[in-house]
């Protein structure tokens, strides 16, 4: 049942002043707009990548790239990892514009995906790209909580903690990488030098 048609925000609240409406525990209150203060609640700058996020275009997008990179990685160029890395990025960026994964949900699911690509890293020659890859889910998850906790994030401010957030963990994890590398990964002494030393 429809009480009334209004074209304007204004419009709807002359039509509805004075009237009566009765509450849930049996009170009639009438309603007194017009000295009402008005309080107008803008979406923050997080709110805003998430309701871009939930647009039904960016979500199908989103579904291909996660979808297509999953499958390169498996299938078609095993081993190059990135391909891999942007479809598993996606499909989290997917589940969070869709709703199925609440925004806390999402932080913790782009923080595993983080240290699992960080371990992965340790072990395989990817060239940084898992690292990077860590880098960005983390930045990810550090932003969902950001914009969580926040009512006046504006993009700038989204922005510049993201990329800070990327540049300490990527000198973290340069500097954690170098120094796994000279301590297991140096290259073994040859022979002459090892006798050499010996005498």
């Amino acid at each position: 049942m429809v009480d009334l048609i209004a074209a304007s925000e204004s419009e709807l609240l002359s039509a509805v002043e004075g009237r009566s409406v009765e509450l849930i525990d049996g009170r009639i209150v009438v309603l007194q707009l017009a000295i009402a203060p008005r309080i107008e609640n803008e979406l923050n700058a997080y709110e805003r990548i998430v309701a871009f996020l939930g647009d039904p275009l960016v979500v199908t997008l989103l579904l291909l790239i996660g979808m297509v990179g999953i499958a390169t990685e498996l299938f078609f160029a095993p081993g190059s990892f990135v391909p891999g890395v942007a479809g598993a990025l996606a499909l989290l960026l997917f589940f969070l514009g869709v709703g199925t994964l609440l925004p806390a949900e999402a932080a913790l699911a782009f923080v595993v995906l983080a240290v699992l690509l960080v371990i992965l890293e340790l072990f395989l020659p990817t060239g940084g790209v898992l690292g990077a890859g860590a880098a960005l889910a983390l930045a990810f998850a550090i932003g969902i909580g950001v914009g969580q906790g926040s009512t006046d994030l504006t993009i700038g401010r989204l922005l510049v903690i993201v990329l800070a957030v990327i540049g300490v963990i990527a000198l973290l994890l340069g500097a954690f990488l170098a120094y796994f590398a000279t301590r297991y990964w140096a290259p073994n002494k040859p022979p002459e030098a090892e006798s050499a030393d010996s005498t």
